[in-house]
Parts: structure tokens; sequence; C-alpha cells
């Protein structure tokens, strides 16, 4: 019996023995077969190579369906494999078509008529009006760099414009971007787009403005907001009704708005200090600084009477 019994279990662990030698020859054989294809990876699809560059395919095709370009503006394109390139080109073309008509039917007839507009201002102005390329140029860096980098994903912008912000001490000139969005007033640098100051509407104390024709704008805000250095005085040129228009409708509360015909606007600093800005009359609108470091605004033109306000 005990002969038996051993005979037995002799034979079980050969019929082991001979499972794990078959499954030790199937790993072995999987990875000289994996290793041969990656040495034949370039090579056109043959015995060696094919289970390789099979999966190889599967995990390029996984990887880009998960970075796709999201705009028609993105040009960029996954890098891919050599066995895969052909493959590339094709869904490249195929994806950037559907971009294209995906943006085509999104946009409104109100949209449509701006961008015909553009058309017509190239046509009219393209290598005529040294304003023209500037323009041109601040849509396509407020698309590409303020709206993917810096605005927040619950905002919507509503309005641009190129301005001159000075500052609340020594009243430097510095070339700003004043953008508007659902929420917030922007202050953006004019060369990279970064933002140097966002203003909830809702901390907007007043919105003040000459009855001149100039195009100062001074926009109050808290003192105790402790990142901020005083109110903002900005220059808007010829876009200040415009500009203002926009901030009210924002704000919701036309009662903000302060028109004031007494020659002189204040303004606060970060110390609390009121400063003012006076008007005087002359040949040309411009801002200066005076001698005495007064910011004086010089305008041309009439003086609104108030029967003519009414």
């Amino acid at each position: 019996m005990k002969s038996a019994v051993t005979l037995l279990a002799s034979h079980w662990r050969k019929v082991l023995a001979i499972k794990l030698l078959a499954k030790r020859r199937m790993a072995a054989h999987m990875v000289r077969t994996f290793i041969k294809g990656f040495i034949t990876r370039n090579e056109p699809e043959n015995d060696c190579n094919r289970a390789f560059v099979r999966s190889v395919r599967a995990e390029w095709l996984k990887r880009l369906s998960k970075q796709l370009p999201k705009s028609v503006l993105i040009k960029e394109w996954p890098q891919s494999p050599k066995c895969c390139r052909e493959t590339s080109e094709l869904l490249k073309g195929l994806h950037q078509r559907w971009l294209v008509r995906k943006y085509v039917r999104s946009i409104t007839p109100e949209r449509k008529r701006l961008m015909d507009e553009k058309v017509v201002a190239e046509e009219l102005f393209r290598n005529k009006k040294a304003s023209y390329p500037s323009n041109n140029e601040l849509e396509t860096l407020r698309r590409n760099i303020f709206e993917t980098k810096f605005k927040r994903s619950d905002e919507k912008t509503i309005y641009c414009l190129q301005v001159i912000k000075y500052d609340r001490h020594g009243y430097k000139q510095r070339p700003r971007i004043l953008l508007l969005t659902n929420s917030a007033i922007y202050l953006l640098n004019e060369k990279d787009m970064k933002p140097k100051h966002r203003l909830p509407y809702k901390s907007i104390v007043e919105v003040t403005a000459s009855d001149l024709s100039d195009g100062l704008l001074v926009i109050k805000i808290p003192a105790d907001l402790k990142q901020d250095k005083g109110d903002l005085i900005l220059d808007c040129r010829t876009h200040l009704i415009e500009a203002v228009t926009k901030i009210m409708i924002m704000t919701k509360d036309h009662e903000k708005l302060n028109i004031v015909s007494t020659g002189s606007i204040s303004h606060a600093t970060i110390d609390g200090k009121v400063n003012q800005i006076s008007f005087t009359k002359g040949h040309m609108n411009g801002i200066i600084k005076r001698k005495d470091g007064i910011l004086e605004v010089v305008y041309i033109g009439f003086v609104i009477t108030r029967a003519e306000k009414y």
C-alpha cells in the first residue's frame, strides 16, 4: 500500500512538473517574441513583430483619445510611433475637419456678422492704417493666452479695450488691457495678458468721469481691499462712453456713476490720502503731470450745461 502511494505521488509530481515546464516555456516564448518584435518594430509587419505592433497601435490609440486638440487654433498633434504614422495623418485630417465643422455650426448670426466686419476691416485697413495690426494682435492674445490660462472657468468675456493706467503715486503711465467679464474687471499686462488687477463688480464704490471731452475714468474701490493700492485711474481715450456703459450694465447699479462738473476729480491712495486730478482747456486732448505733482487733464471742445443735460 505504501509503495502504491509513493508511486502515485511521484507520477503526480511529474504531471505538475510537466505543466510548470510548459508554462515557463510559454512565458519564455512570449518574452522572446516581444523582444524580437521590439527589435523589428520598424520593419514591415511580419510574424515576428505582428503582436508587438498591434499592441503598440492599441496603446497609441488610447493615448491619442486623451490628447486630442480641443480647439481649431491648436495645431499641435500628439507624436506617433513609426508603425502608426500613416494612420496618424489620416486621423489628424479627420479630427481637424470635425473641429472646423463643430466650430462653424456653433457660430451665431451675430458672431458671423462681427466676423464679416473683421474681413471688411482687413480689406480696408491692412497695410494702410498703423493701428490695425495691434487691434488684431490684441484679439489673438486674448483668445490664446488669457482665455486659456488666466480666465476662470465660470467667467465669460464681455468687453476688451486698450487703456493707459496711471499709478496712484507718481502717475506713471502703464499700458494695460481693460477686460470685462460677467463677474469682474481685469487689468491685464499688454505683453503677456497676465492679470495685474482683478476687481469684482460688487466691490466698486463709484465710477467717476468728468462732463468734458476727455477720456479719463476713475474707478473707486473700498479702502479695506488690502491687495489694492487705491482707486484705479484709467485713460480710455475716445472709448470712455463705451467702456463706462459696459461697466454700468454689469454692475446693474447706475447710481454708482458720478459725472462731475467741478473741474477736478478726487482719488484715494493706499494710505488713505486723497489727491486731486485737475482739468484744463487746451488745443488738444492729453494728460500730463504738472511740476507740483498734480495730474492735469487737458481737454478740447465744449462743456455741457445743465440745460443741455436735460
